[in-house]
């Protein structure tokens, strides 16, 4: 055997023979093709990928929007709402979009996660915490800064971080029951848009032997 052929064997990537005319791809490049497939599928089955991650980014809007509608009346807020309601709006949508992307599309597309309980749960997961518990953490402190400025109750803010916790606590209580609906909403509905992705991804079937290991950004 020459030099340059234990050479080559030494630099090849681990993993599973490829066939003749094979090659290793980077993540983007699978994921590249894995949208071309989505795209070329007929709406009615590729739509999981193609509007269930707007949809989610929808929802979690929303909550964002009841979230800021129960502090505001809370803490007698009632100005600004216009400008309180952008921030409630934009940052969810984005935050679930990105994290769905990253947590779920990418993992799935490339081979990553193929198992769909693991997928299944995860989209669960990742809806809830964006869509329920994302906004309405983001609305407390911004309706809070509100409250403040225009002074329209007295903020425990001589007590510390400890007289805020109890604060936010006795007024979450009257949210519990609307937030633990909401959270569950949020859980079922990642689920089920996990699993038909799932479903759609073993339909178009994975061509790919080996994924190479590249920074997808």
């Amino acid at each position: 055997m020459t030099q340059s052929a234990r050479q080559s064997d030494v630099e090849r990537p681990p993993g599973p023979s490829l066939p003749p005319g094979g090659q290793y791809l980077t993540k983007n490049e699978v994921l590249d093709f894995q949208w071309k497939a989505i795209s070329a599928l007929p709406d009615k089955q590729g739509w999981p990928f193609k509007t269930g991650m707007l949809a989610l980014s929808v929802n979690s809007s929303f909550t964002g929007l009841v979230a800021l509608s129960f502090f505001r009346r809370m803490m007698k807020v009632r100005t600004a709402f216009v400008m309180s309601s952008l921030p409630l709006v934009i940052v969810p949508f984005i935050s679930t979009a990105m994290s769905w992307h990253a947590f779920i599309n990418v993992p799935l597309l490339t081979g990553e996660v193929n198992c769909p309980v693991c997928i299944q749960i995860r989209g669960g997961v990742v809806n809830c915490i964006m869509g329920a518990v994302y906004p309405t953490l983001l609305a407390a402190p911004l309706v809070s800064a509100l409250a403040a400025r225009y002074k329209t109750v007295d903020l425990p803010t001589k007590h510390g971080i400890v007289g805020l916790y109890k604060y936010y606590s006795n007024m979450g209580r009257h949210m519990k029951t609307r937030f633990v609906t909401i959270a569950l909403y949020q859980f079922v509905l990642g689920y089920y848009i996990a699993t038909k992705e799932y479903q759609v991804y073993k339909k178009l079937g994975s061509p790919f032997l080996k994924v190479k290991e590249d920074d997808m950004y």
